[in-house]
């Protein structure tokens, strides 16, 4: 939000003095790990629902006291017991990060997220991943029912679809 705020009024400022037109928003806008499926993939333009996606990590690095996204977790099945280890780094560049969205969240599809797929390195992106599976839930086992409901609904890589703040 505020990012945003800053950019208009600096873009406003510019224009005034130099008569330029504005420039498109910068991708750059968030760290990397708090960063929006569709400013980490450039597709189409960010606002507030960026911030819900934001929002959604920092909620979520409050509950299991650490960060989410620079995550990956494993699940093995052995000897009648399920074995978590997690693997914990920054995410290097956009396309490493679009792989540790996935990890948690699961791989977007036609049906989640239309607009993914009109981007022109989406079936490269997608034939890099293979979770199509949302492990929300594995990330404590602390966390209610309605904290995840907030989560899965702060988290969704359809930007239309996340959650609003109206009132």
């Amino acid at each position: 939000g505020l990012a945003r705020f800053l950019g208009i009024n600096l873009i406003l400022l510019k224009i005034i003095i130099k008569g330029n037109k504005p420039n498109n928003l910068t991708p750059k806008v968030a760290t990397l790990w708090y960063r929006a499926p569709e400013i980490l993939l450039q597709i189409g333009k960010y606002s507030w629902q960026s911030d819900m996606w934001a929002l959604g990590c920092i909620l979520a690095e409050l509950i299991i006291g650490k960060p989410i996204l620079p995550v990956i977790i494993f699940i093995y099945y052995f000897y009648n017991f399920y074995w978590k280890i997690y693997f914990y780094f920054l995410g290097k560049n956009e396309i490493n990060q679009f792989e540790i969205i996935c990890n948690l969240i699961g791989q977007p599809n036609e049906t989640i997220w239309p607009n993914f797929f009109k981007n022109k390195s989406s079936e490269k992106l997608i034939e890099r991943v293979s979770n199509k599976y949302n492990n929300l839930m594995s990330l404590s086992r602390n966390i209610s029912k309605s904290c995840l409901d907030l989560l899965n609904s702060l988290l969704v890589w359809d930007p239309k679809h996340r959650i609003s703040v109206n009132f």
